[in-house]
């Protein structure tokens, strides 16, 4: 199957132009220096005020700069799981801040606001201009594939069962499937709802492991039948689906997975003829590929293996138009580093394209100075490009 080149859409619910910056923000220790079960904390609690604090930096940032900024966060997390989280913050008095949109599951679905939406989670219009544009460069028609996922578990005596999420009950209450065990039964396949781009399935541990993987596997010969390229990862014991075996289908696009670093990648080839800077920021090794420089060059560069930053280096140094290429990505990278957990990829990268590097691409920050880190992220890349003025208020 041959794939052409994705179109960039346009979201329009801002208008773009000269000297713009584009914000893709994880949310997970990232925008919220807090993870799920820290929701759940009393009122008052040291964690609850320092999450309080950094989105209210946020949003008073956002807002001075509301006429040159877009803001997204891309997460990991399906729109379910991240309404679970306003709900949590809510009944805390902390409002999460507003955005121009919410990209889940590394890349599957964008979600706008609903402006007419006067109370409640207000991120509930999809952009289906997105997804059709999707749709029609991989060939993934979401409908069509869980009907005929449906079909195929039925066939194999089995009983598909939707559901919002599959974290846990601890954390996520009745919006978590396990909540309600009565509907758990011996041959039931779990189909989580992880986004138009993407197809889910927890295996019930009471079916044979020689059916589940049957019924995946006729699953992945529909997908093939139907031309479409696509990754499929088995786990065996998955603990976003208490530890269930589990399989995840993900269309791809020009050889590689759609991921978090799908829409700054559409950005960046805008930004370079609008004058525009794209800023991303993460946390962990599932925002390595949005936070590469190296993703946004060529499919070369992308497949660079950089656990091993010297061998990185003597490919650019053979490749000074690479190198140049990197220099002027109208990019700068945000890498939170986490006090109780390193991640090696993350140092690798930051070595290689961090402020001690010729490419001055990347940045450090501590948990819950998000906001801080995005001004310091401005005003490196305006000493990169004189072009670019944009004045911090």
């Amino acid at each position: 199957m041959i794939i052409s080149f994705i179109r960039p859409y346009e979201n329009k619910t801002r208008t773009f132009g000269k000297n713009k910056v584009h914000i893709y923000t994880d949310y997970d220790r990232t925008l919220s220096p807090a993870v799920t079960s820290d929701a759940k904390k009393p009122k008052g609690s040291v964690i609850l005020k320092k999450v309080a604090r950094s989105f209210e930096e946020f949003s008073t940032f956002v807002q001075t700069m509301k006429e040159h900024l877009t803001t997204h966060i891309s997460t990991g997390r399906s729109i379910a799981e991240y309404e679970n989280m306003h709900i949590l913050y809510k009944r805390r008095n902390i409002e999460l801040p507003k955005v121009d949109s919410i990209i889940v599951k590394e890349g599957s679905d964008e979600y706008l606001e609903n402006k007419k939406q006067s109370s409640g989670f207000s991120y509930t219009v999809k952009n289906n201009e997105r997804y059709e544009k999707l749709k029609e460069q991989t060939r993934w028609d979401n409908q069509n594939i869980r009907e005929k996922t449906n079909r195929i578990i039925k066939q194999n005596g089995l009983t598909p069962l939707e559901c919002k999420t599959t974290l846990s009950k601890k954390n996520y209450g009745k919006r978590s499937v396990f909540s309600r065990p009565s509907l758990l039964k011996p041959n039931t396949v779990l189909i989580r709802d992880i986004g138009d781009m993407r197809l889910f399935l927890g295996m019930s541990p009471s079916i044979p492991e020689h059916k589940a993987e049957k019924t995946a596997l006729q699953i992945a010969d529909y997908l093939h039948s139907q031309k479409i390229k696509f990754e499929l990862v088995k786990k065996q014991k998955d603990k976003e689906c208490n530890n269930f075996i589990s399989y995840t289908f993900t269309p791809m696009l020009n050889g590689e997975i759609l991921s978090k670093s799908y829409d700054p990648n559409l950005q960046i080839q805008k930004a370079k003829k609008e004058g525009d800077l794209i800023i991303v920021a993460g946390d962990g090794k599932n925002d390595l590929e949005m936070l590469n420089p190296l993703s946004y060059i060529s499919k070369k560069t992308k497949n660079l293996d950089i656990s091993d930053p010297q061998k990185v280096e003597e490919f650019l140094e053979s490749h000074p138009v690479l190198k140049e290429k990197i220099k002027k990505l109208p990019l700068i990278t945000i890498i939170v580093q986490k006090k109780d957990e390193k991640c090696q990829e993350l140092e690798n990268l930051n070595a290689l394209f961090g402020q001690n590097s010729e490419y001055k691409k990347t940045i450090t920050i501590e948990e819950g100075s998000l906001t801080k880190g995005i001004k310091e992220a401005i005003k490196e890349y305006q000493k990169q490009n004189k072009k670019f003025k944009l004045k911090l208020i």
